[in-house]
């Protein structure tokens, strides 16, 4: 059907009547949808209700984003009648764009439906429009919409939308102003980005959300068998770069021979064992994915590769054949990440190391899409992470288009070729050099390989395989059993958490609610409990007669021994609150006298206790406190509020005014020990 759909739009824009028609015309029985595919879409309806005008949603990789987006189309109103009924779906790469045009034509057969992309465009006539980014950031594509035709604008992968190209196609249509009339509807596997950006920025509030653990348990997507490959790459020396590996610097690291034979090792073993049919392979940059798929292919394993490079219908043929089976290794380079759908995957290499959890979501998602033959996919983790025609002046003369010709006359023009012909030659012979340089490298591999087959070097060694997720999860609990790996977790965090206990972590989210991390054991073993609380009033204790506790629980958001999962839970869990709270975290403001006056009232009893107070260490704690800033100071304000005994208020005491009595007593009797 896609190809079909392809030979019709190859020709470009005078058969694009014939698209249309081809949305138009299509019959296709009503999809039924599943039950959390119905509830999302009853969450964004029912969020417009309430007013929320930029509601997101957040479904893992398998889970139907676009199916629910297209149902969802027919089902939104406009917000005024002076607004018109069509709706713009966003998408930045080509495969989202007809995936996206596909599903929407497909559920909504009556609707007109039209791609702007490149030289396709649409008509004045579409109902709905699916358009590329990359295409209608162009002002002269962008000036040809009307915002006040558009009703809803839906984005795919919304987790880019914090990008500049993304806010200024949202401007446009002033979906980003606090009283806009147009719905803009998020869609993404994770609302997470490795940079600082905050989603908040866009989205009101995340109202579905439902993520690959709780579809693996519930059988709506494959299960997950793990396996770990021991490298000696210290990551430490890798460059890092807007929160995630900087590709160069990564790939001087990754892509050397001693790594590659691992991987290649790894999957000639695991392939014996496991009976790999389908593996995909995400690698660091394109010199890296044609060593890796030369390597593969030596050894006489049908490997092909995709990059960005890769010449589309070229691409397809391959992705085709990868679907068929007639390909076993598909290399690539960040092509897969998003948007592709290839449930005959049963294997990934993950031989792109990265910082990125959402990337790396991403990337193991492409795998779980389930078949009736398929009930799990098999994770490696090798790197430790869990021609248009057209002619010019230039071209005449052998120039690039883009060449400066203002005032140069033929003589100029000739000089300017000869400089450019040098220059190209120049790169084509490094090109070539590299080229065999790698080629060179890659026979010098291949016959290393035959000679560690030839001493039967047990690779079994160096391989950790976990049978399912809950395995994988056992693994986690163990690896934070240290205190010193929980602490350095809250200390990469980009917010300001706060040790309540030592088994209490607290996110104070300058508003009538907050985060508690709790660490609570079970049969052995340890769990990390995410709720969102709000204290209860003095009216609410007394009418309990002191019963109903000081903390209220509002809402119990995730369970985990893995503490990085609760974390980045508790960090994308309402995009609005927690925009508030990153603009409060850069506020560098002194204490203001208010919170002045409250630390004083509420820390002085404390400091009482703990010790021999006088007239000096009262002076000394107003003064130090007269230095904090408004964001130490509400961290402390919240810290005693929740119990003056606990960790933070007593380590903010110690570190104002010293040692109490009882530290005291201990390091002076420590002192006359050693002195014996």
């Amino acid at each position: 059907m896609l190809m079909l759909w392809g030979n019709l739009i190859k020709s470009g824009v005078k058969h694009q009547r014939f698209e249309k028609i081809s949305f138009r015309c299509r019959s296709y029985s009503t999809v039924a949808l599943r039950d959390y595919q119905q509830d999302a879409i009853n969450a964004v309806l029912t969020s417009i209700s309430e007013g929320i005008r930029r509601p997101a949603v957040v479904l893992a990789t398998g889970g139907g984003k676009s199916v629910v987006f297209a149902s969802l189309i027919p089902k939104i109103r406009p917000s005024s009648e002076s607004r018109g009924h069509k709706t713009l779906v966003l998408a930045h790469k080509e495969e989202l764009v007809r995936q996206a045009a596909d599903w929407v034509g497909r559920i909504n057969p009556t609707h007109s439906v039209g791609i702007d992309m490149r030289k396709i465009r649409p008509r004045e006539t579409d109902d709905v429009i699916v358009a590329s980014v990359p295409t209608i950031i162009r002002q002269t594509r962008l000036s040809r919409y009307k915002p006040e035709e558009f009703k809803t604008i839906i984005i795919d992968e919304c987790h880019h939308a914090p990008a500049r190209s993304w806010q200024k196609i949202l401007n446009h249509f002033g979906a980003t102003a606090p009283d806009s009339d147009i719905y803009v509807v998020g869609f993404t596997a994770t609302m997470e980005r490795s940079d600082s950006k905050s989603l908040g920025e866009i989205f009101d509030d995340i109202v579905y959300e439902r993520d690959l653990l709780d579809m693996i348990r519930n059988k709506e997507l494959a299960d997950m068998v793990f396996s770990t490959v021991d490298t000696d790459i210290d990551f430490e020396e890798v460059s890092v770069k807007d929160g995630d590996y900087e590709i160069r610097s990564l790939s001087n690291y990754v892509n050397n021979s001693e790594v590659n034979f691992k991987i290649l090792l790894a999957y000639s073993s695991m392939r014996k064992k496991f009976d790999f049919k389908s593996t995909l392979v995400f690698c660091v940059d394109i010199n890296h994915c044609k060593t890796l798929c030369g390597l593969f292919q030596r050894e006489g394993i049908n490997a092909q590769y995709v990059t960005g490079e890769t010449v589309k219908h070229e691409r397809a043929r391959i992705v085709s054949d990868f679907r068929e089976g007639k390909i076993q290794v598909l290399c690539n380079v960040q092509v897969f990440t998003e948007g592709t759908d290839i449930p005959n995957i049963d294997s990934l290499f993950l031989a792109r190391p990265t910082k990125s959890r959402a990337l790396l979501i991403q990337m193991v998602g492409r795998g779980l899409r389930l078949t009736q033959s398929k009930t799990h996919c098999h994770v490696i983790d090798i790197a430790g992470t869990r021609g248009t025609g057209l002619k010019s002046v230039p071209s005449l003369f052998g120039l690039p288009l883009d060449s400066k010709i203002d005032g140069k006359m033929v003589d100029d023009l000739i000089s300017d070729k000869e400089r450019f012909e040098e220059e190209r030659k120049a790169k084509e012979r490094e090109t070539i050099e590299l080229e065999l340089s790698r080629r060179r490298e890659e026979f010098e591999m291949h016959k290393k390989l035959a000679e560690l087959k030839n001493e039967n070097d047990d690779f079994d060694s160096h391989v950790h395989t976990f049978n399912s997720y809950l395995e994988l999860q056992a693994q986690d609990a163990s690896f934070f059993e240290s205190q010193k790996t929980v602490n350095a977790a809250f200390y990469k965090s980009k917010f300001h958490w706060i040790r309540l206990d030592y088994d209490t972590w607290a996110l104070n989210l300058n508003t009538s609610s907050f985060f508690l991390i709790r660490r609570e054991y079970s049969n052995n073993s340890a769990s990390f409990n995410l709720t969102l609380n709000r204290f209860t009033s003095y009216e609410q204790r007394v009418a309990s007669n002191y019963k109903c506790g000081k903390v209220q629980v509002i809402s119990r958001m995730a369970s985990d021994p893995n503490l990085n999962a609760v974390i980045v839970k508790a960090e994308t869990m309402n995009p609005l609150v927690l925009k508030a709270y990153l603009r409060s975290q850069k506020n560098a403001n002194k204490i203001t006298d208010k919170q002045l006056d409250l630390l004083m009232k509420k820390l002085k009893p404390r400091a009482k206790t703990m010790y021999n107070w006088s007239d000096e260490l009262e002076s000394k704690l107003k003064r130090s406190l007269s230095s904090f800033s408004k964001l130490r100071a509400s961290n402390l304000i919240f810290a005693v509020t929740y119990s003056s005994t606990c960790l933070w208020v007593k380590w903010e005491l110690k570190n104002i005014l010293g040692l109490d009595k009882k530290s005291a007593a201990k390091y002076e009797k420590l002192q006359q020990k050693r002195a014996r």
